[in-house]
C-alpha cells in the first residue's frame, strides 16, 4: 500500500512544486512530507521550505524557443539587456493580490537609464527575442524570489546571463559549472555592473559563449533539450548520497564570479531589498 511504502522509505518519494513558494503551499509540510525530495522551480536558500543539497532545482518554462543558430557574442551590438517587472505581484496569506516594489530592479533601472549600450526596461516589447539575440549579456536581477525564468530565456538564445541574486541556487548546480557560462555579481555591486560587463575581453566573451552553447540543453524540456534527463541524474545523486566531483560548494550567498576576477567571496554581502515567500512574507 502507498501508506506502507511512505512509512518505510519516505526519502525515496518525490514531490513537485512548480510555484515560487514551493512546499510553503502545504501547511505543516515539514512534519507531513519533509523527508521526501522536492523538485522546485526556484531555489530560495533563505526559505525554510527549500533544503539546499536535499531538494532539486529544475528549470522553469521558457517564454522563447531555443535558437537554432547563435549570432557570435562579439558581434552583438547591445552590451546588456533586461525586460521585466519592476514591481512584485504577490498573494498574501488570504489569497489577495498585493504589489511590492522590487528595490534591486528599480535601482538598476535608475543606474542604467541612458547608459549607452544597455537596455533596461520594466515594459514588455514585441522585440524581446530580437533583443536577446542582439545582446552579449542578459541582466538577471533577483525577482520576487531569488530566481527568475529570464535566465533560461537568455541561455537558449546565446545571451550570457549576468546574475545579481546573492542567495540563488541554480538548477543542476552539482552537475553544471555555472562559472563557465555566466557571471554572478553581488547585488550591492549594481553601480559597477556596466563597467564590469564592458571590461569583459573578447577572449573571455568567446569562452563564455562557447560554454553556454554546450550547457543550454540542460534548461529546455524539448527542442533538443535534456532537462528531464538532468532531473533523473540529480535524483540518482540523491539516492547515492554523492555529488559531482569538484562542483559541490562553489556557489553560496557570499560567492560570486566574473571573467576579470574569477571566483571570489564577500563575507559581508547583503541583498538589496527583500525576497518574498509564502503569503507574501518578506525575507
Amino acid at each position: 500500500a502507498p501508506g506502507a511504502q511512505w512509512a518505510a522509505r519516505p526519502e525515496r518519494h518525490v514531490f513537485f512544486f512548480m510555484s515560487g513558494i514551493g512546499a510553503g503551499i502545504v501547511p505543516g509540510w515539514e512534519r507531513a512530507i519533509g523527508r521526501a525530495v522536492f523538485v522546485v522551480a526556484e531555489g530560495d536558500r533563505e526559505a525554510d521550505y527549500f533544503r539546499y543539497g536535499h531538494d532539486i532545482v529544475a528549470p522553469g518554462k521558457l517564454s522563447t524557443p531555443p535558437a537554432r543558430r547563435w549570432r557570435p557574442a562579439a558581434s552583438r551590438p547591445t552590451i546588456g539587456v533586461f525586460r521585466g517587472a519592476l514591481t512584485a505581484t504577490l498573494r498574501d496569506a488570504e489569497g489577495a493580490r498585493v504589489k511590492k516594489p522590487n528595490q534591486l530592479r528599480r535601482w538598476l533601472d535608475e543606474l542604467l537609464s541612458g547608459e549607452k549600450g544597455f537596455v533596461f526596461s520594466g515594459h514588455k516589447s514585441e522585440e524581446y527575442v530580437d533583443e536577446l539575440d542582439d545582446s552579449r549579456f542578459c541582466i538577471i536581477p533577483r525577482g520576487n524570489t531569488p530566481w527568475t525564468r529570464r535566465f533560461f530565456d537568455a541561455a537558449v538564445r546565446g545571451c550570457i546571463p549576468a546574475v545579481l541574486s546573492d542567495p540563488v541556487s541554480f538548477p543542476f548546480e552539482r552537475l553544471l559549472d555555472f562559472r563557465a557560462f555566466s557571471l554572478k555579481l553581488p547585488e550591492r555591486w549594481a553601480p559597477q555592473l556596466a563597467a564590469e560587463l564592458r571590461a569583459t575581453s573578447a577572449a573571455a566573451l568567446g569562452a563564455l559563449h562557447a560554454a553556454l552553447w554546450r550547457a543550454w540543453p540542460a534548461f529546455s524540456y524539448k527542442e533538443g533539450g535534456c532537462a528531464y534527463e538532468m532531473i533523473l541524474l540529480e535524483l540518482a545523486l540523491r539516492r547515492r548520497g554523492g555529488a559531482a566531483a569538484g562542483l559541490r560548494g562553489y556557489n553560496s550567498p557570499t560567492a560570486f564570479w566574473t571573467p576579470s576576477r574569477g571566483r571570489f567571496v564577500l563575507r559581508n554581502a547583503t541583498k538589496v531589498g527583500p525576497s518574498w515567500g509564502a503569503g507574501a512574507v518578506a525575507h
